[in-house]
């Protein structure tokens, strides 16, 4: 079994050669996926409120009611400095954390990668080629080994 969800639109990859378009606008999708079911019962969403706000958003047609439950929502960030902050690009993601590193004292230290392997999977890789960091910056690190892992 097949299952294809929409979801937000697939982001393109130049470096692969893949424009973003999503799978079911392709010319052999219908080809490839003759039926199409559409689900309707929502089974782990209680709150039909909230469940109608993202579907009304997805669709680009809001109600009053949905924008009075967007609006009830917002409220005062106590601590704003330490909530999640989410981005779309990785110019800002790397634009906000820059300005986070240069608000913090201390002396700034630069590392210089050093990337040993195939230059055609090296040139696709999106790390920074000199990592600036000062104590006291929260570090993520990502799967290195089976010592050094996300978190």
């Amino acid at each position: 079994m097949i299952v294809v969800t929409y979801q937000l639109p697939p982001v393109a990859n130049t470096l692969l050669g893949d424009p973003g378009k999503p799978c079911f606008s392709s010319p052999w999708f219908d080809e490839c996926f003759p039926h199409i079911v559409c689900l309707k019962i929502i089974h782990r969403q209680s709150e039909t409120n909230l469940f109608n706000c993202i579907y009304e958003l997805e669709k680009g047609e809001i109600s009053n009611e949905s924008l009075e439950l967007i609006n009830s929502l917002s409220r005062p960030m106590n601590e704003e400095d330490s909530c999640v902050q989410l981005f779309a690009r990785n110019v800002d993601v790397d634009l906000f954390n820059y300005n986070k590193l240069l608000n913090l004292t201390g002396e700034l230290k630069v590392y210089k990668a050093h990337d040993e392997g195939d230059q055609h999977y090296l040139s696709k890789m999106i790390a920074p080629k000199n990592l600036g960091l000062k104590v006291g910056c929260s570090v993520m690190l990502k799967n290195l080994t089976d010592s050094l892992v996300n978190g």
